[in-house]
Parts: C-alpha cells; sequence; structure tokens
C-alpha cells in the first residue's frame, strides 16, 4: 500500500513539474522575444544586455534548480522554508505553490510594462513594483520583495514604489558576465569581508547583518578614500 502511495506521489510530482517546464520555457521565451522587440524599437538593445541575457540563462545547468540567475544558496534556503510545510499539507500542494509563484514571476520582469490599474498594484507584484527589488538606488536597496503579493512588503515596512528611473544591478558591479563569477563572486567578497574583520564580534556580525554592514577597518578604510576623520563605532 505504501509502495503505491509513494508511486503515486511521485507521479505528481512529475506531471507537476513537466508542466512547470512546459509553460515556463513558453513564457520566458515569449517574454524574452517581447522584451529583444520592445528594445529594438526603442534603440536600446545592446551588447552589454545580450550578454547579460546569456549569463543570466548560462546559470541555470551551474545550480540545476528553477531559478534564472539564482544564487547557489538559493535552494538550501528555500527549503529551509518549504520543506517543514510538508509536514502539515500534502507535498505535491507546497510544491504546486512554489511553481505558480515561480510562474508567476516571469512576467513582472519587464519594461515594457509601465503601471497596472491602482487596484492591482496595491495587492500584487507587478513590473513596476519588480523593477524597483532589482534597482541599485539607495532608495530601492532591499525593497520589493514579494512574489506574487506586494501586501507583505506594505505590512513589514520594506515597500517602495518606484518614483523614478531605476538603475538596475548590484551595489558593486561586476566588470565581466562569465557565468562563474556572476554565480560565485558574492562567496568571494564575503571572504575578503571576514578578513577584515578584528574581533569574534566582527565575525558573527558579518553572517547576520545586511549586506551594506561594514567592518571597523572597512569603515577606516572608506573614510581614509574619502579624506575624512575616521571615527570608531561604539556601538
Amino acid at each position: 500500500m505504501e509502495a503505491e502511495q509513494l508511486t503515486a506521489f511521485q507521479t505528481q510530482v512529475y506531471q507537476i513539474y513537466e508542466a512547470y517546464g512546459f509553460y515556463f520555457l513558453a513564457l520566458i521565451l515569449a517574454i524574452g522575444a517581447w522584451e529583444i522587440a520592445s528594445r529594438i524599437y526603442r534603440r536600446k538593445l545592446s551588447w552589454h544586455y545580450v550578454l547579460a541575457s546569456i549569463s543570466s540563462i548560462a546559470t541555470l545547468p551551474l545550480i540545476g534548480v528553477m531559478a534564472y540567475r539564482f544564487g547557489p544558496l538559493d535552494s538550501f534556503f528555500t527549503g529551509l522554508i518549504h520543506l517543514p510545510l510538508t509536514l502539515f499539507f500534502d507535498p505535491a500542494l507546497v510544491l504546486i505553490g512554489i511553481v505558480a509563484n515561480q510562474i508567476y514571476q516571469a512576467w513582472i520582469h519587464t519594461e515594457a510594462i509601465g503601471k497596472m490599474p491602482a487596484w492591482f498594484e496595491f495587492l500584487f507584484n507587478t513590473p513596476s513594483h519588480h523593477r524597483v527589488h532589482h534597482g541599485r538606488n539607495e532608495q530601492y536597496i532591499d525593497k520589493n520583495y514579494g512574489g506574487c503579493l506586494i501586501v507583505w512588503d506594505r505590512i513589514f515596512g520594506t515597500f517602495e514604489p518606484e518614483d523614478e528611473p531605476v538603475e538596475y544591478g548590484i551595489t558593486k558591479p561586476l566588470k565581466t558576465q562569465d557565468p562563474v563569477t556572476v554565480l560565485f563572486h558574492g562567496f568571494w567578497r564575503f571572504g575578503v569581508k571576514l578578513t577584515t574583520a578584528r574581533s569574534v564580534g566582527e565575525i558573527l556580525y558579518c553572517f547576520i547583518m545586511p549586506p551594506g554592514w561594514q567592518t571597523g577597518l572597512e569603515r577606516e578604510r572608506h573614510a581614509g578614500l574619502e579624506g575624512l576623520p575616521y571615527q570608531e563605532r561604539t556601538s
């Protein structure tokens, strides 16, 4: 009996993944074609954009997950959240929710769509909201984390509307589109940060503080580059 149930569950999983793979690929190709056509029409298509897209796609086989330019630890941390849910809900139902969330987010990665109707913008994640999430403008950093719904960001104080043009990318841009560097550069930068820690407390902070946090040595170096007097923090 248990073997039959396991086989039935596996069949469900395979069917879900097959459907997800087909529709996700079709949707990505359609949106990609639309985006390229839009950029050609607006004369904004560049080699940098093409190479960045190729680099993003190339990360898929490197990490082997359903993720477009996801980091190598994304599956690990999302697993910490999703696996406990299977104790209370059917695993197939959990998988369907994960897949639906990923499919929804395919259409919001575009500049071709401006603002949606106000009621939709208030409840759901939209291209406008998600452009903010990918921005490195100071007011856009660490904002709009929502997948399908944007109300969670409104509740937890991480919502930011798109008020000015978004400057895409990370605060310290890479000078290469090599997919291996794109995927693993965060580990290198984190390792460098650890070498600047002067105490056990600073080592701990490197792991738990937001990405923009700096060790005392980093702040000292930054102040030196800016020609400003360095002041040690007391807390």
